[in-house]
This record gives structure tokens, C-alpha cells and sequence, in this order.
């Protein structure tokens, strides 16, 4: 979490309590995301039959296409929410 806040650490002493109160909070919940995301019926059946291959486009673009999805549900939500360093 050190790594991904930088270069903006918290300033004051309450900053770095909720720092690291909420990171481990936040690191479980993103591992939970990437598991349902690449460990469900739709994953697993592109994975079965990309199998043996070592490059697969449509594992490339099943990633892709998550991570998007992904990328643009967490922009909305920051943006409903007012916040700006996004």
C-alpha cells in the first residue's frame, strides 16, 4: 500500500492510523475481486480450452475486458463520490 500511495503518505498522525487500518481491509477486498474474477464458470471455461497453449487471445482479451469493467466501475464510483486525484 506504501508503494501505491506514493508519493501522496499522510501528513499527520490520524492520516497514518487510518493508513494502515484500511490497508489490509483494502488489500482483502481487492484479492477478492481479482478470485471472483478470474476464478468463475466464464474464467475457468476459457482456461479449459486455451489449455496447452501458451499464448491465448482469448484469455488476453478476457482480462482485458474485466479489468475494464473493473477500471470503469471504480472511476464512476470515485467520481459519484467527488473524488478528485483520479
Amino acid at each position: 500500500m506504501l508503494v501505491l500511495a506514493f508519493p501522496d503518505y499522510p501528513n499527520t498522525q490520524s492520516g497514518w492510523l487510518w493508513f494502515f487500518v484500511l490497508a489490509l481491509p483494502v488489500t482483502l477486498v481487492g484479492d477478492l475481486i481479482g478470485e471472483f474474477t478470474f476464478r468463475n464458470r466464464v474464467a475457468q471455461a476459457i482456461l479449459e480450452k486455451s489449455q496447452g497453449k501458451a499464448f491465448s487471445l482469448l484469455r488476453i482479451l478476457y482480462g482485458l475486458i474485466a479489468m475494464l469493467i473493473l477500471f470503469d466501475i471504480v472511476w464512476t464510483l470515485a467520481m459519484h463520490f467527488g473524488v478528485n486525484k483520479v
